[in-house]
């Protein structure tokens, strides 16, 4: 099992996309952090079995048993061949050996000392590591045709332009708020001019919403969630009741609705693609973290976090 988390570990630092390691050390550093861990792992596991350099063989060196293959040396050089964009020396050659050396010896005194579990930087990379890893492996499976038909036709409204509203309002204040609102509604259900009906019951000014269409979002801002729901259940040319809100009431209209069609796949085919393997990954990680709790022995004591102090309200 070790041997198979140290091999998962060493693929996810190996990528060049995983931001907190190239930040870090670098692209070459990386991967020769990479190397080293996942080679601690291994000889402090016991599952090494003893090497040795041979003529012609694939370890270009061997750490403490542990073998650094020419395939890995290479691809460090390919790496740091990239970066200088010159040909590399014999100078390069041994500083780059000596560097896995190096880091290896580092990071297997590193686990000695038990970093792996009281660093927490060592810690987060470990575990960004192996979340990248997961992640990749999802994003690698690219979705055939139909099942991508099939997301998209589930997610229409995810992949289409929120529906925008303009909307009219009407506030009342003070003790005389509701007998004033329910005039106001009587007056507009009888069918009353909505703006001579404000200027005659409402409070002028107060609250008043822009004169343009704004998406539901937007309009929860103004109005607040109870509100906002009720304005989009009206017909174009409706209005509300007299709502009750904390300070008075608030009559709504809504004037225009606009709601834009669902853009063609084949024009976003991309955007589609990308967010179905943004959530593959995260039910990927999801279930992986899942299959690891199943596998652990894990004990809580539910006691002490039943006895915790409930969190202050601000």
């Amino acid at each position: 099992m070790l041997a198979h988390v140290a091999g998962i570990i060493l693929h996810g630092l190996s990528q060049p996309q995983e931001p907190n390691l190239s930040s870090r050390f670098g692209k070459t550093e990386s991967l020769l952090l990479a190397g080293a861990l996942c080679g601690a792992l291994l000889a402090a596991s016991g599952l090494l079995e003893p090497a040795s350099v041979q003529p012609g063989g694939a370890a270009v060196a061997v750490i403490n048993g542990e073998v650094v293959s020419k395939t890995e040396y290479l691809a460090h050089l390919n790496l740091l061949s990239r970066d200088k964009r010159q040909a590399l020396t014999e100078a390069d050659y041994r500083r780059v050996l000596d560097r896995i050396i190096e880091e290896r010896l580092m990071l297997e005194r590193g686990l000695q000392l038990g970093l792996l579990r009281s660093d927490s930087t060592v810690r987060k990379a470990m575990v960004n590591a192996m979340m990248e890893t997961v992640l990749g492996d999802a994003a690698m499976e690219q979705p055939k045709e139909q099942v991508l038909e099939e997301f998209y036709a589930a997610n229409l409204a995810y992949f289409t332009t929120p529906v925008r509203l303009r909307v009219q309002r009407m506030v009342f204040r003070g003790s005389d708020a509701q007998q004033r609102a329910d005039a106001a509604y009587l007056a507009l259900s009888a069918g009353a001019n909505w703006e001579q009906t404000a200027e005659q019951q409402a409070d002028p000014g107060l609250l008043a919403l822009p004169d343009s269409l704004l998406p539901v979002n937007k309009l929860r801002g103004y109005l607040g969630p109870s509100l906002t729901e009720a304005v989009i259940s009206l017909p174009v040319g409706g209005h509300s009741t007299a709502l009750r809100e904390q300070a008075g009431y608030t009559i709504l209209k809504l004037l225009q609705r606009q709601t834009p069609a669902p853009p063609p796949l084949l024009d976003i085919r991309e955007r589609v693609s990308r967010e179905y393997l943004r959530r593959a990954g995260e039910t990927a990680l999801r279930d992986y973290l899942e299959q690891l709790r199943r596998q652990a022995d894990i004990t809580i004591d539910e006691q002490f976090i039943a006895g915790m102090p409930q969190p202050s309200v601000p």
